[in-house]
């Protein structure tokens, strides 16, 4: 039980760290240490990210044109991204007010994304973008058409 709640604690600093790097954003000021250290701790006392919670997060980061022509810069983005399609798997697995099936769509939709990313390697996201992009796409359709507690 020790293991789960600090699991949750970590993800939720986490959300709570990509939410607070995700409000800096190209060209605005970025918070100072000490606001972001205190977000990040109020976010982690909180009950565990909803599925809607951590997809928008996710999404976020998918709506930020931040990459520029560096390689490395795009890189970064898709792994953000392909990192939010993982926790949010794992929001979904927390999520215990669904019922057993709800999810089964979305998880074959995620596997599909994570089988296409592990095939290419971390490395090389950028070189299948498209197709990762419209998986997540996809994703995104079905989260909005069944919305969870």
């Amino acid at each position: 039980m020790m293991t789960s709640k600090w699991k949750q604690s970590t993800a939720a600093l986490a959300l709570a760290a990509a939410a607070v790097m995700g409000a800096a954003g190209c060209g605005s000021e970025p918070a100072d240490a000490e606001t972001m250290a205190e977000s990040a701790t109020e976010t982690a006392m909180a009950e565990p990210a909803t599925v809607r919670e951590t997809w928008d997060v996710t999404m976020a980061v998918y709506e930020d044109t931040c990459p520029t022509d560096k390689h490395e810069a795009r890189q970064e983005w898709l792994a953000q991204i392909l990192q939010g399609v993982r926790e949010t798997r794992e929001a979904m697995n927390a999520d215990t007010a669904a019922g057993p099936g709800f999810y089964t769509k979305a998880y074959v939709l995620i596997d599909d994304v994570e089988e296409k990313a592990d095939r290419r390697g971390q490395g090389r996201l950028y070189e299948i973008r498209d197709m990762l992009l419209e998986d997540v796409k996809d994703l995104n359709r079905w989260i909005e058409k069944h919305p969870t507690s």
